[in-house]
């Protein structure tokens, strides 16, 4: 085969025949051109393919930080209101804690009544709810203690309290101790169980006697949230004859 200025010729061809015929195989430089351009399509991803990809991996990151920004939101919640329930939890188990040692005990020189009982508590200021002396198992070996407990239930500012006297006869504001039970609280309406049938609004009764008006057998507690729930709860009161 010889090659004559960049094309290629078959050498039988060389000679004079009535069937010479110059059969031009391919140019140099057209043989290199496919070749290259083969190469440059196998090299690597284009700059649109680049641009795609990394559009789409944004699109996943973002989705997969939404999830997880959803998640922890959720789980935060959900952590909140186990605090919440468990805070109602104590609630209930102090009331009954104390309502079922309640004693018809009154302080000397505060009040005549062992059990005082208010029928309306809002969280707009200072209100009473309950008030009464109960029982406690007290330790005399720290010193001179009193087997009785002067207790107090209050909503202020939308938290319910318990106020506490270690000893009864203390004047109201000497020596009590208030505990932050549980907030959100909006209202708590009371009743107080006289009888079998007869449900009183306060305690003792507003009547002109001289007997005391000793202990209800029960007491009615509606408490009203901030976020629009309500419960029930009915308690007896004194210890169980």
């Amino acid at each position: 085969m010889l090659k004559l200025k960049g094309y290629c010729l078959r050498g039988t061809d060389l000679n004079p025949s009535p069937r010479n015929n110059f059969v031009v195989i391919r140019d140099i430089g057209d043989r290199i051109n496919p070749v290259r351009g083969s190469s440059r399509r196998c090299s690597g991803m284009t700059l649109l393919e680049l641009v795609i990809a990394i559009a789409i991996f944004s699109l996943m990151v973002a989705a997969a930080y939404a999830a997880l920004s959803q998640g922890l939101v959720v789980q935060d919640r959900l952590q909140e209101q186990r605090r919440f329930w468990q805070r109602f939890e104590t609630v209930f188990n102090l009331l009954h804690t104390d309502l079922d040692q309640a004693v018809d005990l009154a302080p000397r020189g505060i009040s005549r009544n062992g059990f005082d009982g208010y029928e309306y508590g809002n969280s707009g200021g200072f209100g009473k709810v309950l008030e009464f002396t109960r029982r406690v198992n007290a330790d005399f070996h720290a010193g001179p203690a009193s087997p009785f407990l002067r207790v107090g239930y209050r909503l202020d500012d939308g938290g319910l309290y318990r106020r506490t006297w270690a000893r009864p006869d203390q004047p109201y504001e000497t020596g009590a101790v208030d505990n932050l039970l549980i907030e959100g609280v909006s209202e708590a309406r009371l009743r107080y169980l006289a009888s079998a049938d007869l449900w009183l609004a306060r305690w003792p009764q507003p009547v002109n006697t001289e007997e005391p008006p000793g202990l209800p057998r029960a007491v009615e507690i509606i408490i009203e949230l901030e976020d629009g729930g309500a419960y029930r709860w009915v308690f007896h009161v004194g210890p169980s004859s």
